[in-house]
């Protein structure tokens, strides 16, 4: 007669579903962080493109014409500043996520859309001289380097 021990035969379970299950748990964990860097570079790289029309639709709004109305300004200003304030937290929530190349980039990157933000706030307190950067050459050419250091961590 074959004796039982329904303690072994427990014990033998719980271990197999705690190993069975930690070994899932790394596996799901090492994709899931591969998953967010994909998910969030694409995201940035959106938001990159996003700014990038603001910026240049901010820029067209004040720059050839004068003698705009107070309030229209400071909407614009408002409404940039949003934007930019927005796009720099996305960028410092990912930036763990990227190495030193793309977050010098990305950095370089947010000094080229604060030019409009100071230049706005220049022209709103009557400067004489507003300088903006319409180097579309230059833009492009930084926003593929960003996208391709992006893509090359994804």
């Amino acid at each position: 007669m074959i004796q039982i021990d329904f303690g072994t035969v427990i014990t033998s379970a719980i271990t197999a579903v705690f190993f069975t299950g930690g070994t899932n748990y790394v596996l799901q964990k090492k994709n899931r962080k591969g998953n967010e860097i994909f998910t969030k570079g694409y995201i940035l790289i959106d938001e990159i493109y996003n700014i990038n029309n603001k910026r240049i639709e901010t820029a067209a709004a004040f720059v050839p014409f004068y003698n705009h109305p107070e309030g229209y300004l400071e909407k614009l200003h408002t409404d940039y500043f949003k934007e930019l304030s927005a796009f720099e937290l996305i960028v410092k929530k990912f930036s763990i996520l990227f190495d030193k190349e793309l977050n010098i980039k990305l950095q370089e990157y947010i000094n080229y859309l604060r030019e409009v933000e100071v230049a706005l706030r220049g022209f709103m307190n009557d400067d004489p001289i507003i300088e903006v950067n319409f180097n579309q050459e230059y833009i492009e050419r930084l926003i593929d380097e960003i996208t391709n250091l992006i893509k090359k961590h994804i």
